[in-house]
């Protein structure tokens, strides 16, 4: 067998590939006695059909079989001997056969990139300073207290914080328009959910007022047809409801999963929590800033089969999310275009840190990952349960495994990296960390 290799536009390769006629010929004849001690036909005793008659009668098609059997054989044994890694199935080309003739084939194929890393010492990693408060305890707390509130009308002039019920009629030049008309709205004065002006221009307001607004829509509103426009907002205030919190007692912590507990003993459950949060937090932080510098000072070609797989994988799970349906087309395309990027971001980094897991031998090792997997079971009321959940489940314990990986490849790069602290309050750095998923 002859193999050729020639190299295309990126991380294309096409191989030509010569199979000698002898090879095709020999499994022709072959498959061609095997079949006279099988095949009736009419005339003939069974297992007595001459060989001629078999290749007349089958000829083309075992010559199809032969040659596909000796296209794939081929096909694999030329990307070992030319220790080719292939990306894609190979698009192959068999041309013109004729039985008698060596047979040539080209297959293209786009191949693994050769991952080269830069020596880590040239990277600057961010490593997150921060610690949990009491004042941070204390606000978690009081929102767990406000998830839990009670709105209980009251008659006074409305204030920040408080819910009012009402009706709303918005114009523009006089004329209404679409989503500018609410009746019986609960709103929440400083909750941010309607334009500037709307919530504070209703602080002072009482029950059974009626106040006109005069605002403008911002220029980057969401709707265009609105954007920038000046509107007058109609608004009757029917009911003033102010918020009344829970005790923080006994009571309370059993809507928690609290049972038999102090509150004492809460508050200390939620402390281990929010520390262990900030843990993640931190390793969050510092992974997504070893990562961002990883992929800066690291150059690599990013097969475009990988891309097209990761593009095509994010539409069919929003359009599995959207039901399934194909009756948006032109957002879907627009939205898969758009995630070729991050895609291409993604499959990047995966392929630096793969190198660097096959360069320094890096494993998860048992331990580290029970280890994980505890942590994270001990936020739940039955640690044990959730512990074997993770052995029963091997697509989650993969997932830990991936986890732990990335830590130790993180691990290593610090060792030669130049490491710079940056100060983080608990909220921000939280904040900061829940927008670090795409690493």
């Amino acid at each position: 067998m002859q193999v050729s290799v020639e190299s295309l536009s990126g991380l294309e390769r096409k191989l030509t590939i010569v199979v000698p006629s002898e090879r095709i010929q020999g499994a022709v004849d072959k498959k061609i006695q095997e079949a006279t001690k099988t095949v009736s036909l009419n005339g003939f005793r069974a297992g007595k059909v001459p060989a001629r008659v078999i290749h007349q009668r089958y000829g083309d098609s075992i010559l199809n079989e032969v040659l596909g059997e000796a296209i794939q054989e081929s096909y694999y044994g030329a990307i070992q001997q030319e220790d080719l890694n292939p990306v894609s199935e190979p698009e192959i080309d068999a041309g013109t056969v004729e039985l008698g003739k060596d047979v040539e084939f080209t297959a293209v194929i786009e191949v693994f990139p050769e991952v080269k890393l830069n020596d880590f010492s040239g990277l600057e990693v961010e490593n997150p300073v921060s610690e949990l408060s009491q004042e941070d305890q204390d606000e978690l707390i009081e929102n767990l207290r406000k998830q839990k509130a009670e709105w209980i009308e009251v008659d006074r002039v409305a204030a920040e914080g408080d819910q009012l019920k009402i009706d709303f009629d918005g114009a523009i030049d006089g004329d209404s328009f679409e989503g500018g008309k609410g009746e019986g709205v609960d709103l929440e004065l400083g909750s941010n959910s309607m334009i500037d002006g709307f919530e504070t221009g209703l602080i002072g307001a009482k029950a059974g007022e009626e106040k006109a607004l005069d605002l403008t829509f911002p220029e980057d509103y969401k709707s265009e047809e609105l954007a920038g426009k000046a509107a007058v907002f109609t608004v009757k205030v029917h009911q003033v409801n102010e918020s009344k919190l829970p005790e923080l007692d006994e009571e309370f912590i059993k809507e928690f999963g609290f049972e038999d507990k102090s509150v004492e003993e809460f508050k200390d459950t939620v402390k281990t929590n929010m520390t262990r949060e900030l843990e993640n937090a931190v390793i969050s932080q510092k992974k997504k800033s070893a990562f961002e510098q990883l992929i800066e000072k690291n150059e690599v070609e990013v097969p475009k089969a990988l891309v097209d797989r990761e593009v095509a994988q994010y539409g069919q799970q929003f359009s599995a999310q959207m039901g399934g349906g194909n009756e948006m087309p032109e957002i879907l395309e627009t939205l898969m275009s758009g995630y070729r990027e991050t895609a291409e971001r993604r499959l990047k980094l995966s392929l630096l840190v793969s190198e660097i897991v096959r360069e320094h031998g890096i494993e998860a090792d048992a331990t580290r990952v029970r280890q994980k997997i505890e942590e994270t079971a001990a936020a739940y009321p039955e640690p044990q349960q959730v512990v074997e959940w993770y052995y029963n489940n091997d697509k989650e314990l993969a997932s830990i495994e991936s986890a732990i990986l990335e830590e130790l490849v993180v691990e290593k790069m610090l060792e030669s990296a130049k490491v710079v602290d940056k100060t983080y309050n608990y909220k921000d750095l939280m904040t900061q960390s829940a927008g670090n998923e795409s690493f």
